[in-house]
Protein backbone atom coordinates (compact mmCIF):
# COMPACT_ATOMS: atom_id res chain seq x y z
CA UNK A 1 0.00 0.00 0.00
CA UNK A 2 1.80 3.16 -0.98
CA UNK A 3 1.17 6.89 0.29
CA UNK A 4 2.09 9.90 -1.04
CA UNK A 5 2.45 13.28 1.54
CA UNK A 6 4.05 16.52 0.15
CA UNK A 7 5.06 19.82 1.73
CA UNK A 8 7.22 22.55 1.03
CA UNK A 9 10.01 20.22 0.88
CA UNK A 10 9.51 16.65 1.20
CA UNK A 11 7.39 14.12 -0.99
CA UNK A 12 6.90 10.66 0.67
CA UNK A 13 5.83 7.47 -0.58
CA UNK A 14 5.36 4.92 1.39
CA UNK A 15 4.96 1.30 0.94
CA UNK A 16 4.37 -1.00 3.84
CA UNK A 17 4.62 -4.90 3.59
CA UNK A 18 2.45 -6.09 6.50
CA UNK A 19 3.49 -9.49 7.53
CA UNK A 20 6.95 -10.06 5.68
CA UNK A 21 9.11 -12.13 7.33
CA UNK A 22 6.76 -13.69 10.04
CA UNK A 23 7.39 -17.02 10.77
CA UNK A 24 3.47 -18.31 10.06
CA UNK A 25 3.47 -16.83 6.26
CA UNK A 26 3.64 -18.87 3.51
CA UNK A 27 7.17 -19.23 1.81
CA UNK A 28 4.87 -18.60 -1.03
CA UNK A 29 3.92 -14.85 0.31
CA UNK A 30 7.30 -14.19 1.69
CA UNK A 31 8.80 -14.86 -2.11
CA UNK A 32 5.80 -12.32 -3.22
CA UNK A 33 6.43 -9.95 -0.91
CA UNK A 34 10.59 -10.10 -1.25
CA UNK A 35 9.85 -9.58 -4.65
CA UNK A 36 7.40 -6.05 -4.27
CA UNK A 37 10.40 -4.69 -1.96
CA UNK A 38 13.24 -4.97 -4.23
CA UNK A 39 10.84 -4.21 -6.84
CA UNK A 40 10.80 -0.75 -5.19
CA UNK A 41 14.14 -0.66 -4.00
CA UNK A 42 15.35 -1.20 -7.81
CA UNK A 43 17.45 1.96 -7.62
CA UNK A 44 19.53 1.07 -4.57
CA UNK A 45 19.30 2.19 -1.04
CA UNK A 46 19.88 5.38 0.59
CA UNK A 47 19.22 4.93 3.97
CA UNK A 48 18.16 2.01 6.32
CA UNK A 49 15.87 3.22 9.35
CA UNK A 50 15.73 0.38 12.02
CA UNK A 51 12.72 1.18 14.19
CA UNK A 52 11.98 0.14 17.54
CA UNK A 53 9.11 0.82 19.76
CA UNK A 54 10.63 1.99 23.61
CA UNK A 55 8.78 -0.76 25.99
CA UNK A 56 7.58 -3.17 23.70
CA UNK A 57 7.60 -6.73 24.34
CA UNK A 58 10.93 -8.61 22.55
CA UNK A 59 9.72 -13.01 23.06
CA UNK A 60 13.38 -14.65 23.23
CA UNK A 61 12.26 -16.86 20.60
CA UNK A 62 11.56 -14.10 18.26
CA UNK A 63 15.68 -13.65 18.53
CA UNK A 64 17.07 -15.97 15.88
CA UNK A 65 16.35 -15.50 12.69
CA UNK A 66 18.59 -13.33 11.11
CA UNK A 67 20.32 -14.67 8.13
CA UNK A 68 17.58 -13.63 5.54
CA UNK A 69 17.87 -9.62 5.15
CA UNK A 70 22.51 -10.40 4.92
CA UNK A 71 20.95 -12.68 2.18
CA UNK A 72 18.90 -10.22 0.60
CA UNK A 73 20.67 -6.84 0.96
CA UNK A 74 24.65 -8.26 2.21
CA UNK A 75 26.83 -8.01 4.18
CA UNK A 76 27.82 -3.57 4.25
CA UNK A 77 24.12 -3.06 4.81
CA UNK A 78 24.98 -1.85 8.22
CA UNK A 79 26.66 0.95 6.70
CA UNK A 80 23.54 2.69 5.69
CA UNK A 81 21.46 1.86 8.89
CA UNK A 82 19.71 4.36 11.43
CA UNK A 83 18.20 3.47 14.66
CA UNK A 84 15.04 4.99 15.25
CA UNK A 85 13.35 4.62 18.60
CA UNK A 86 9.39 5.85 18.77
CA UNK A 87 7.72 6.30 21.94
CA UNK A 88 10.19 9.03 23.52
CA UNK A 89 6.91 10.24 25.28
CA UNK A 90 7.01 7.51 27.68
CA UNK A 91 10.59 8.27 28.75
CA UNK A 92 9.50 11.47 29.19
CA UNK A 93 6.59 10.52 31.52
CA UNK A 94 8.84 8.06 33.17
CA UNK A 95 12.00 10.27 32.94
CA UNK A 96 14.56 7.80 32.07
CA UNK A 97 16.63 9.29 28.70
CA UNK A 98 17.68 7.44 25.97
CA UNK A 99 20.82 6.29 26.81
CA UNK A 100 19.27 5.31 30.21
CA UNK A 101 16.89 3.10 28.23
CA UNK A 102 19.19 1.54 26.14
CA UNK A 103 21.74 0.95 29.26
CA UNK A 104 19.42 -0.80 31.68
CA UNK A 105 15.55 0.57 30.86
CA UNK A 106 15.17 -1.61 27.20
CA UNK A 107 13.83 -5.26 27.84
CA UNK A 108 16.36 -8.17 27.41
CA UNK A 109 16.11 -9.39 24.02
CA UNK A 110 16.86 -5.75 22.82
CA UNK A 111 19.92 -5.38 25.39
CA UNK A 112 21.53 -8.55 23.62
CA UNK A 113 20.80 -7.15 20.57
CA UNK A 114 22.79 -3.70 21.41
CA UNK A 115 25.60 -5.52 23.58
CA UNK A 116 26.30 -8.27 21.31
CA UNK A 117 28.66 -8.33 19.34
CA UNK A 118 27.68 -7.46 15.61
CA UNK A 119 28.64 -10.71 13.01
CA UNK A 120 28.29 -8.55 9.19
CA UNK A 121 28.36 -12.74 8.17
CA UNK A 122 24.95 -13.16 9.85
CA UNK A 123 22.73 -9.69 9.56
CA UNK A 124 19.22 -10.89 9.75
CA UNK A 125 15.63 -8.97 10.60
CA UNK A 126 12.84 -10.70 11.91
CA UNK A 127 9.88 -9.67 14.08
CA UNK A 128 6.59 -7.80 14.10
CA UNK A 129 7.62 -5.42 16.59
CA UNK A 130 10.59 -3.59 14.53
CA UNK A 131 10.34 -2.10 11.25
CA UNK A 132 13.23 -1.47 9.02
CA UNK A 133 12.60 1.86 6.28
CA UNK A 134 14.42 2.03 2.96
CA UNK A 135 14.92 4.91 1.82
CA UNK A 136 15.39 6.05 -2.05
CA UNK A 137 16.60 9.04 -2.53
CA UNK A 138 16.35 10.20 -6.25
CA UNK A 139 17.59 13.97 -6.74
CA UNK A 140 20.97 15.86 -6.36
CA UNK A 141 22.78 14.25 -2.83
CA UNK A 142 24.31 17.88 -2.06
CA UNK A 143 20.34 19.46 -1.27
CA UNK A 144 17.57 17.96 0.95
CA UNK A 145 15.04 21.23 -0.29
CA UNK A 146 13.31 18.90 -2.57
CA UNK A 147 13.84 14.80 -2.66
CA UNK A 148 11.75 12.20 -3.60
CA UNK A 149 11.74 9.17 -0.89
CA UNK A 150 10.62 5.85 -0.96
CA UNK A 151 10.07 4.25 2.24
CA UNK A 152 9.20 0.19 2.79
CA UNK A 153 8.08 -1.03 5.64
CA UNK A 154 9.28 -4.67 6.53
CA UNK A 155 8.62 -5.97 9.34
CA UNK A 156 11.43 -7.99 10.71
CA UNK A 157 13.94 -7.45 13.25
CA UNK A 158 16.26 -9.81 14.75
CA UNK A 159 20.19 -11.14 14.51
CA UNK A 160 22.80 -14.01 15.09
CA UNK A 161 25.73 -12.80 17.11
CA UNK A 162 29.12 -14.59 18.43
CA UNK A 163 31.18 -12.78 21.23
CA UNK A 164 30.39 -10.60 23.57
CA UNK A 165 31.06 -6.78 23.92
CA UNK A 166 31.23 -4.49 26.97
CA UNK A 167 29.43 -1.18 24.66
CA UNK A 168 26.80 -0.62 22.51
CA UNK A 169 29.02 -2.80 19.79
CA UNK A 170 25.57 -2.09 17.45
CA UNK A 171 25.66 1.70 17.71
CA UNK A 172 28.66 1.75 17.35
CA UNK A 173 28.66 0.14 13.90
CA UNK A 174 25.96 2.30 12.66
CA UNK A 175 28.17 5.17 13.94
CA UNK A 176 25.66 5.98 17.00
CA UNK A 177 22.88 7.14 14.49
CA UNK A 178 20.26 6.98 16.65
CA UNK A 179 17.31 9.22 16.63
CA UNK A 180 13.83 9.44 19.39
CA UNK A 181 10.65 10.51 18.15
CA UNK A 182 7.90 11.36 20.38
CA UNK A 183 4.71 9.99 19.04
CA UNK A 184 2.67 12.43 21.22
CA UNK A 185 4.32 15.77 21.40
CA UNK A 186 2.07 18.99 20.30
CA UNK A 187 5.48 21.05 19.95
CA UNK A 188 5.73 21.68 16.08
CA UNK A 189 9.33 23.11 17.02
CA UNK A 190 10.57 19.55 18.27
CA UNK A 191 8.84 17.56 15.47
CA UNK A 192 10.71 19.98 13.15
CA UNK A 193 13.98 18.74 15.28
CA UNK A 194 13.46 15.37 15.22
CA UNK A 195 12.72 15.16 11.55
CA UNK A 196 15.89 17.72 10.65
CA UNK A 197 17.48 15.19 13.26
CA UNK A 198 16.81 12.26 11.13
CA UNK A 199 17.35 13.76 7.93
CA UNK A 200 20.72 15.01 8.80
CA UNK A 201 21.91 11.40 9.42
CA UNK A 202 20.44 10.51 5.92
CA UNK A 203 22.73 13.00 4.43
CA UNK A 204 25.78 12.18 6.58
CA UNK A 205 25.40 8.52 5.08
CA UNK A 206 24.69 9.22 1.62
CA UNK A 207 27.67 11.96 1.97
CA UNK A 208 30.20 8.87 3.94
CA UNK A 209 29.00 6.54 1.05
CA UNK A 210 29.93 9.06 -2.00
CA UNK A 211 26.22 9.36 -3.08
CA UNK A 212 26.52 6.03 -4.05
CA UNK A 213 23.13 3.90 -2.62
CA UNK A 214 23.50 0.60 -1.53
CA UNK A 215 23.06 -1.90 -4.22
CA UNK A 216 23.79 -5.57 -5.00
CA UNK A 217 23.56 -8.47 -7.82
CA UNK A 218 20.19 -8.37 -6.82
CA UNK A 219 19.49 -4.66 -7.52
CA UNK A 220 21.63 -4.89 -10.31
CA UNK A 221 19.25 -7.49 -11.92
CA UNK A 222 16.35 -5.85 -11.34
CA UNK A 223 17.42 -3.14 -12.64
CA UNK A 224 18.27 -4.45 -15.83
CA UNK A 225 15.04 -6.38 -16.02
CA UNK A 226 13.42 -3.07 -15.31
CA UNK A 227 14.84 -1.52 -18.10
CA UNK A 228 14.13 -4.74 -20.31
CA UNK A 229 10.77 -4.49 -19.25
CA UNK A 230 10.19 -0.90 -20.15
CA UNK A 231 11.29 -1.79 -23.18
CA UNK A 232 9.44 -4.19 -24.12
CA UNK A 233 6.41 -1.83 -22.92
CA UNK A 234 7.91 0.75 -25.21
CA UNK A 235 8.41 -1.87 -28.11
CA UNK A 236 4.39 -2.61 -27.14
CA UNK A 237 3.32 0.86 -27.37
CA UNK A 238 5.45 1.11 -30.68
CA UNK A 239 3.64 -1.81 -32.04
CA UNK A 240 -0.11 -0.67 -30.65
CA UNK A 241 0.48 2.75 -32.16
CA UNK A 242 1.80 1.11 -35.40
CA UNK A 243 -1.55 -1.24 -35.75
CA UNK A 244 -3.53 2.19 -34.91
CA UNK A 245 -1.68 3.91 -37.56
CA UNK A 246 -1.87 0.96 -39.61
CA UNK A 247 -6.01 0.64 -38.98
CA UNK A 248 -6.27 4.65 -39.23
CA UNK A 249 -4.33 4.28 -43.03
CA UNK A 250 -6.79 1.18 -43.97
CA UNK A 251 -9.97 2.64 -42.77
CA UNK A 252 -8.76 5.90 -44.84
CA UNK A 253 -7.80 4.12 -47.73
CA UNK A 254 -11.37 2.12 -47.25
CA UNK A 255 -13.17 5.33 -47.44
CA UNK A 256 -11.23 6.96 -50.49
CA UNK A 257 -12.57 3.33 -52.46
CA UNK A 258 -15.63 4.04 -50.66
CA UNK A 259 -15.30 7.67 -51.98
CA UNK A 260 -14.58 6.48 -55.30
CA UNK A 261 -16.75 3.67 -56.25
CA UNK A 262 -19.45 6.68 -55.47
CA UNK A 263 -18.08 9.34 -57.44
CA UNK A 264 -17.72 6.86 -59.96
CA UNK A 265 -21.20 5.10 -59.84
CA UNK A 266 -22.67 8.80 -59.62
CA UNK A 267 -20.58 9.62 -62.90
CA UNK A 268 -21.83 6.37 -64.76
CA UNK A 269 -25.67 7.36 -63.37
CA UNK A 270 -25.24 10.99 -64.58
CA UNK A 271 -23.51 10.01 -67.97
CA UNK A 272 -26.54 7.22 -68.49
CA UNK A 273 -29.16 10.29 -67.45
CA UNK A 274 -27.29 12.83 -70.17
CA UNK A 275 -27.65 9.71 -73.02
CA UNK A 276 -30.82 9.17 -72.19
CA UNK A 277 -31.94 13.18 -72.28
CA UNK A 278 -29.74 13.30 -75.64
CA UNK A 279 -31.80 9.93 -76.91
CA UNK A 280 -35.11 11.76 -75.97
CA UNK A 281 -33.91 15.11 -77.35
CA UNK A 282 -33.08 13.67 -80.23
CA UNK A 283 -36.17 11.40 -80.88
CA UNK A 284 -37.97 14.58 -79.94
CA UNK A 285 -36.37 16.54 -82.69
CA UNK A 286 -37.43 14.04 -85.10
CA UNK A 287 -41.03 14.26 -84.05
CA UNK A 288 -40.94 17.83 -84.52
CA UNK A 289 -39.63 17.53 -87.72
CA UNK A 290 -42.06 15.03 -89.06
CA UNK A 291 -44.62 16.95 -87.08
CA UNK A 292 -43.35 20.21 -89.12
CA UNK A 293 -43.40 18.63 -92.09
CA UNK A 294 -47.01 16.83 -92.50
CA UNK A 295 -48.03 20.60 -91.29
CA UNK A 296 -46.27 21.90 -94.12
CA UNK A 297 -47.35 19.70 -96.77
CA UNK A 298 -50.98 19.99 -95.07
CA UNK A 299 -50.49 23.54 -95.32
CA UNK A 300 -49.31 23.50 -99.25
CA UNK A 301 -52.18 20.82 -99.77
CA UNK A 302 -54.87 23.29 -98.18
CA UNK A 303 -53.16 26.04 -100.71
CA UNK A 304 -53.43 23.99 -103.55
CA UNK A 305 -57.06 23.41 -103.09
CA UNK A 306 -57.94 26.71 -102.35
CA UNK A 307 -56.21 27.51 -105.60
CA UNK A 308 -58.19 24.85 -107.42
CA UNK A 309 -61.48 25.85 -105.70
CA UNK A 310 -60.70 29.52 -106.57
CA UNK A 311 -60.02 28.72 -110.31
CA UNK A 312 -63.48 26.64 -110.57
CA UNK A 313 -65.21 29.95 -108.89
CA UNK A 314 -64.06 31.91 -111.84
CA UNK A 315 -64.57 29.43 -114.36
CA UNK A 316 -68.23 29.07 -112.81
CA UNK A 317 -69.02 32.74 -113.41
CA UNK A 318 -67.85 32.75 -117.01
CA UNK A 319 -69.84 30.18 -117.80
CA UNK A 320 -73.25 31.84 -116.26
CA UNK A 321 -72.36 34.65 -117.48
CA UNK A 322 -72.18 33.37 -121.41
CA UNK A 323 -75.56 31.29 -120.28
CA UNK A 324 -74.37 28.17 -120.08
CA UNK A 325 -75.91 26.36 -117.10
CA UNK A 326 -74.54 23.07 -116.12
CA UNK A 327 -76.83 20.43 -114.49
Amino acid sequence: MCFLKVSSFLSLTLTSFVGLFDSLAGSEFIMKEIVKCFDFAKDGIHAVLVVFSVGARFPEEEVATLRRLQALFGDKIVNYMIMIFTGGDNLEDDKPTLEDYLGSECPQPLQNLLLYKYDCSWIMFFTPYFLCLVFSLCVPLECFNSFFFTLLYLRFFTFEYEGYSSDLEFLTQCENRCVLFDNKTKDEEKKFQQVKKLLSFVDMIISQNGGRPYSNEIFTVLKEEDIKLRDQRLMADFMKRQSETEIMDFGKQMQETFDYQVTLNLEEVIKSLEQQLLEEKTARCKSEKKAKTAQLKSEKEILTFRGDLGRAEVELRKRVQNGCVIL
